[in-house]
């Protein structure tokens, strides 16, 4: 077994272009954020239109980790 070093970044550390990854990523891996408005009816909130805050707070609470260029990383972590 070879033993690799990964550098990992969390989301509140990367560059603005690095960030537009993780939130494409974020997109196109999860669903939408389903609400019920005040009318009743449901609501959606898309992970391209949420405040950055939020998307920091997903990503601390959800332990998600990346690569200098918003690449996630826990896809390169196997146990054994």
């Amino acid at each position: 077994m070879k033993t690799y070093k990964i550098d990992a970044y969390k989301f509140e550390e990367l560059n603005h272009e690095a960030k537009l990854n993780v939130v494409f990523w974020m997109t196109s891996t999860f669903e939408p954020l389903e609400y019920e408005r005040l009318d009743g009816s449901i609501g959606y909130d898309y992970w391209d239109e949420a405040d950055v805050e939020y998307i920091e707070d997903f990503c601390k609470i959800n332990g998600h980790l990346f690569s200098k260029n918003g690449d996630p990383i826990h896809k390169l972590i196997t146990k054994h």
